[in-house]
């Protein structure tokens, strides 16, 4: 019998959202392939925030949410087997893959043709495993409960746009937000309903104030991010809720479906928006604020680690480590 080539991609990070582990899975799974390898998806030995309460190291996170790309999972590998392993890149070997920089940000914007492969790539290999899939269904018909034109906003706050980490997106300004809402609005006044994703309290009751009866619940565990958060990720942010990582996944997906079916949307340049894309067939109307990239605070500029042709680079006080393994 003819050996078969898997190629294991293993992705951890504490610091790392739910959607930037699949973008790197995704990317490596894509390579796979090409590869004529395939792939199977190890997110059980590495450290993230998204094992249950008690099952660190025991559960593939992975296998939580999505099905394994061909139905091999690490239990099926044999010692006949001809082993690969890609351990905590974000882009594959070869240097492919697609990210939120990538994306058109509009209905006028030219796609590329990478984004458009990619995109039959998630359709085929993305897949939400049946569970998840009731779950999605559910929230999805319980928040809309049967209405049709609903303008979708993704609107990420608390340690996205108040951290500023070096690098990310620029997230535009809630206020800025509200008046693209009006905006599209009043350009098509057949939306019935607004349903806004995001994780910031603060934000949602802006919102709220401003757009009563015509918001829809949108399901999310909602921080009030205080300034006894100041600098920190949300992923540090201690809740006490049961699973409460878990959830928050769970959750953030069911808010990404459900803006993947709303024929309008608008939102920041992120991975959330990244995947509404992606998972999205032709919208009405569809605009990302592009608005650049956050640049290195205080703390990045005596502090930080980043990674430089997939090797970690430390800076202290300016001065440059390259780090091992």
């Amino acid at each position: 019998m003819d050996k078969r080539k898997l190629y294991i991609v293993g992705i951890s990070g504490n610091e790392r959202g739910l959607l930037s582990i699949v973008t790197s899975v995704m990317n490596h799974i894509i390579f796979a392939v090409c590869s004529d390898k395939i792939p199977i998806v190890d997110l059980k030995h590495g450290k993230n925030i998204y094992f249950k309460d008690g099952r660190e190291f025991r559960d593939n996170i992975w296998e939580y949410f999505f099905k394994q790309p061909f139905g091999l999972s690490l239990s099926d590998i044999s010692d006949n087997d001809d082993i690969e392993i890609a351990l905590d890149s974000h882009f594959a070997p070869n240097g492919g893959g697609v990210s939120a920089k990538h994306m058109p940000i509009s209905n006028e914007s030219r796609v590329l043709p990478a984004m458009s492969m990619a995109k039959q790539y998630y359709k085929k290999y993305f897949v939400f495993n049946d569970e998840t899939m009731n779950f999605l269904e559910y929230q999805y018909a319980n928040i809309t409960r049967g209405r049709g034109n609903i303008l979708g906003i993704l609107c990420r706050g608390t340690d996205y746009s108040k951290r500023r980490t070096f690098a990310e997106s620029i997230q535009p300004k809630t206020a800025a937000v509200v008046k693209k809402t009006r905006e599209v609005l009043k350009k098509f006044p057949d939306i019935t309903n607004i349903y806004l994703a995001t994780e910031d309290a603060e934000i949602y009751e802006v919102f709220k104030k401003e757009f009563g009866g015509l918001l829809l619940e949108n399901g999310q565990y909602r921080y009030n991010y205080t300034k006894e958060y100041d600098g920190k990720f949300i992923s540090q942010i201690e809740t006490g809720r049961c699973n409460h990582h878990y959830s928050l996944a769970r959750e953030y997906l069911a808010s990404i479906y459900i803006l993947s079916k709303c024929p309008y949307f608008i939102g920041g340049r992120c991975n959330g928006s990244l995947f509404v894309w992606l998972l999205s067939e032709a919208k009405k109307y569809f605009y990302v604020w592009q608005l650049g990239n956050y640049g290195r605070g205080f703390r990045e500029k005596m502090f930080s680690v980043s990674m430089v042709n997939n090797k970690r680079l430390l800076r202290i006080f300016g001065l440059k480590i390259k780090l091992k393994g």
